[in-house]
């Protein structure tokens, strides 16, 4: 076995033990996951946090590795398919790690893939100045979290001025 595959929609089936043992046999993962509304969503507030929630995932698990690289693009219906290559240097705290988060891609759990956004703004607020392992998606997030700055701020000076208006 040179890459261990992984597919995270089907992460939830992972059985933990299995995942170490074939950590074991080869340092190498290559892990996908999709991530819905990734390229266009209702609101640039809920692009951000898509991208934050991405990025967070992406740099939790690279902790685990000597070596990472990420490649995105656009899939079907607005999604981001994401890839992660990694080299794993602790097989048990990423296997741990990768079981943590197998409730955020599982389609029929409710409660986790909304709970993973709270997590991701509190490990944003405590990473400080840190050097990001994936700059790219470091980026994709500040961009749109500008931008839906930018369009809250001209929605408020809109009912500002239909305030004094009326």
């Amino acid at each position: 076995m040179d890459v261990l595959e992984l597919d995270m929609s089907d992460a939830a089936w992972l059985d933990p033990t299995t995942l170490r043992r074939c950590l074991k046999q080869t340092a190498k993962v290559r892990m996908t996951w999709e991530e819905a509304e990734l390229y266009r969503a209702n609101s640039r507030t809920e692009l951000a946090l898509n991208w934050l929630k991405t990025w967070y995932v992406a740099e939790t698990l690279a902790k685990h590795a000597v070596k990472a690289e990420c490649d995105f693009r656009e899939g079907e219906r607005n999604a981001g398919i994401i890839v992660l290559e990694l080299t794993i240097s602790d097989p048990e705290a990423f296997a741990a790690q990768v079981v943590e988060f197998a409730p955020v891609f599982d389609p029929d759990e409710i409660e986790a893939p909304a709970l993973i956004f709270d997590e991701a703004e509190d490990w944003l607020e405590k990473r400080g100045d840190q050097s990001p392992r994936f700059p790219e998606l470091e980026r994709c997030y500040r961009d749109e979290a500008d931008e839906a700055k930018e369009s809250e701020g001209d929605r408020s000076e809109s009912n500002e001025r239909e305030d004094e208006e009326g």
